[in-house]
């Protein structure tokens, strides 16, 4: 077992004795562990200063903190929906969190691997969830480590929209301006990464939201692009699937149909484009699509960039 691991838990009030312990691959931000101890299982996450990426990518790794009162608030609203952190060790950057009922796989390896699992109905209440948190007072929050953007800026704004902007130079005008509206619109606690992997599917239908590490007081659609951004990337895996296919199109039009104004702005179809260029010609290029749906994909990302109707564009290239 990781000396830190046993740091972490001994730190936590628990007693490490006798814990099995199975790292849990996948992440790149952070080393988690799945720990079975006598009186329980629990996960224990311990935050990265360099995140496992081809491109040298560093964030201060007392994120973790952050990353807990992110979960706590969550929690106070959507207790169903979003575990309680059971501790956060912050000179050991680790996190303590109850483990999830079994088997819960993400919701990105459900649409990928298992679609057939798949349930349009899960979109409603991703969007019910974002609807609760964007029209929240974030008041509670101020003063916190959620009324800090420094992690938006070295976990988005910085890899994402700048490093965007300085690829595509002939588009800067207009990330420069979205990045700026992700910056001075901060108007309720966003989850700041709310993606499919960051959504559990468990045994009984219900869903649990986690790694909140970019949670900040900030702009709602950061949230719905980046969801929106991948139930459009998982339709064009799927263009040509009979049954899957219109699973997702009745996915999309669901999650888009169900958000408050609140966080469906004008702006809405603009992030998705500059989200969608990130994921094929970006810092984190998606690895699952073929090399044409990756070439539309940045077609698409672009006429979204320049200003395309989000709806006339779906019709595009996946209807």
């Amino acid at each position: 077992m990781s000396d830190n691991v046993t740091a972490i838990l001994r730190a936590s009030g628990l007693n490490p004795d006798h814990a099995k312990v199975r790292p849990i691959t996948g992440g790149v931000s952070s080393e988690t562990y799945a720990v079975s101890l006598p009186d329980g299982d629990v996960i224990v996450k311990q935050a990265l200063a360099m995140l496992k990426v081809k491109e040298q990518w560093s964030a201060d790794p007392g994120r973790i903190v952050a990353e807990g009162q992110g979960l706590e608030w969550f929690h106070s609203l959507t207790p169903d929906y979003v575990p309680r952190p059971l501790a956060v060790i912050e000179d050991l950057h680790g996190l303590v969190l109850p483990m999830a009922p079994q088997p819960c796989p993400d919701l990105r390896t459900v649409i990928i691997e298992s679609p057939e699992l798949f349930r349009p109905e899960w979109v409603d209440t991703l969007a019910h969830l974002l609807n609760i948190w964007h029209t929240a007072d974030p008041g509670g929050a101020r003063g916190t480590r959620l009324d800090d953007t420094t992690r938006l800026v070295e976990l988005r704004i910085e890899p994402f929209y700048r490093n965007m902007a300085s690829r595509w130079p002939e588009y800067e005008k207009a990330i420069v301006g979205l990045a700026e509206e992700l910056l001075t619109a901060r108007t309720a606690v966003v989850h700041g990464d709310f993606t499919p992997k960051n959504i559990l599917c468990l045994p009984d239908g219900g869903l649990w939201v986690i790694d909140t590490e970019v949670c900040h007081i900030g702009n709602p659609v950061l949230d719905s692009a980046s969801m929106l951004t991948h139930l459009v990337l998982k339709s064009f895996l799927y263009k040509s699937h009979e049954r899957v296919k219109p699973l997702l199109a009745q996915a999309r039009r669901q999650f888009l149909g169900a958000l408050s104004p609140a966080s469906a702005p004008k702006s809405l179809g603009a992030h998705v484009g500059l989200f969608l260029g990130v994921r094929v010609a970006g810092r984190a290029p998606v690895s699952y699509l073929s090399s044409e749906s990756m070439k539309n994909v940045e077609l698409m990302s672009r006429a979204l960039l320049r200003g395309a109707s989000l709806a006339e564009e779906e019709e595009k290239w996946l209807m």
